[in-house]
């Protein structure tokens, strides 16, 4: 398959407007907006009858570390596995390592909650998290340098019962996203890896994507084999597999120039054997991907399979003005090759960075998006989510107003402090409740200079840390 080529279908350029594919969407322009004195998500209603956040029995808190002094750490990734026990992994900020965290009985104690630091050498820059069928993690580690691959099969409250390893030397060339690791039907470990984007294009490798899998004595990494499956970069990667053995993959393809990327599409694809070449996978752009660099807001896309092995994707996509859109994406049969339909969720230009769609056990899916540094949730209980109208409610996961402001401030001349969060992983346990893990960044800054034998204030974030939301 050629870069976005042959295989690859557009279901639109952006929207392309829906009737023209026959996609009944909703979309702002016929959506009331409402704004909350708190800085909640400004989001659609319907006309006339404001739709209020609900109001879930919440608990929050910041995930442990295990060191004695204080440690910043990046967004969490979760998973509630077979048995209703959640476990999650997040790394060090900086540093190297990343900790394994692991929360029985549906976290209904949080105090419960045990953790294990994985070692490796050098920064933590993703981290992916998968769960055997009978509860067992496994753990996929980029730094800027190696991978590693974690497991195991014990007491994984205990680090003696892990076996950490790097599979792989990269030396800066390769990379992952968080979900791009995935258990096949036999509980053996694939992933999906790219060509590291530079900066600027300055020192880029040739463009590739690359499938990995291993049967067995999956820390050695002689025994993983790597296949190039496609001459472009497809990153964000979020591989799955079905009730059939078939692999399911939501990427954002990117296309090269001179300086660095010139385009980003959101993109289904599946394969149904092999999967190590490029005629194994088939699949259809879904949406033009949107991406910040100067705002950090990197390219976010999320599957999830219903109980009939239907394809359900969420995208931080591009409007047809160069703005944000939270779009929603179904189908059931046939989707590497169309039957996409699609709803327009939110336009609002306050949207930020991460996404993440996961469905419950009636197949409804729920979406945890950034609003202006806050998190929430849409879900949609309703029989049919795409049409205009669509029962997508909000859940307020956390306003950044509701959490204390951090008062002690070492930087001179900075006087104002905040909280920004970003970049929610999502999981839903019985009786609607749901798990929702952000990073938390502790910022501050200030106008004045009111020491002035110091120098003027540098605003940023003072400290990072890996925040859990509970939500029943």
């Amino acid at each position: 398959m050629k870069a976005l080529g042959l295989k690859l279908r557009f279901v639109f350029a952006w929207l392309l407007a829906a009737e023209l594919l026959g996609c009944p969407s909703t979309s702002t322009d016929q959506q009331e907006q409402h704004d909350t004195d708190a800085g909640a998500p400004n989001e659609p209603n319907e006309p006339n009858e404001p739709n209020e956040p609900n109001e879930p029995s919440t608990a929050h808190m910041f995930m442990p570390i295990a060191t004695d002094g204080p440690a910043n750490t990046r967004a969490p990734e979760l998973v509630l596995d077979g048995n209703g026990d959640l476990h999650a992994v997040y790394p060090a900020y900086f540093g190297g390592d990343a900790y394994y965290a692991f929360c029985p009985d549906a976290c209904n104690d949080p105090s419960d909650m045990q953790i294990v630091p994985l070692e490796t050498d050098g920064t933590v820059l993703h981290a992916s998290l998968a769960v055997t069928s009978d509860g067992r993690p496994r753990i996929l580690m980029s730094t800027a340098l190696d991978l590693y691959y974690a497991e195991c099969d014990g007491d994984c409250t205990d680090v003696a019962s892990w076996d950490n390893a790097a599979i792989l030397f990269h030396d800066g060339d390769r990379s992952i996203s968080d979900g791009a690791l995935a258990l096949d039907a036999d509980d053996n470990p694939r992933f999906v890896m790219n060509t590291y984007i530079a900066l600027l294009g300055i020192g880029q490798e040739a463009p590739q994507t690359f499938y990995a899998q291993c049967e067995s004595g999956c820390t050695d990494g002689n025994q993983w084999a790597i296949s190039v499956i496609q001459d472009q970069i497809w990153e964000a990667s979020q591989l799955t597999f079905d009730s059939e053995g078939r692999a399911h993959l939501a990427t954002v393809a990117v296309t090269l120039g001179g300086g660095g990327p010139t385009g980003r599409q959101a993109a289904y694809l599946a394969c149904d054997s092999g999967c190590t070449s490029a005629e194994d996978w088939s699949g259809i752009i879904l949406a033009v991907a949107y991406e910040d660099y100067a705002q950090e807001i990197h390219p976010a896309i999320s599957l999830a399979l219903t109980g009939d092995d239907g394809p359900r994707v969420a995208v931080l996509a591009e409007t047809a003005t160069g703005g944000k859109q939270l779009a929603y994406f179904e189908c059931d049969s046939d989707c590497e090759n169309d039957n996409w339909r699609v709803a327009s969720i939110s336009e609002q230009d306050q949207l930020g960075s991460g996404v993440q769609i996961q469905l419950d056990a009636q197949d409804h899916p729920s979406i945890a998006f950034t609003l202006a540094n806050n998190i929430g949730v849409y879900e949609c209980k309703g029989g049919d989510c795409i049409s205009e109208g669509a029962p997508w409610d909000l859940k307020e996961v956390e306003l950044t107003s509701s959490l204390p402001v951090d008062d002690i401030i070492f930087w001179p001349n900075c006087t104002v402090a905040g909280w920004a969060f970003q970049d929610p992983s999502l999981v839903l346990g019985a009786s609607g409740a749901m798990y929702v893990g952000y990073q938390a960044a502790d910022l501050s800054g200030g106008a004045t200079t009111s020491d002035p034998t110091k120098p003027a204030c540098l605003a940023g974030a003072d400290m990072v840390l890996s925040r859990l939301a509970l939500l029943r």
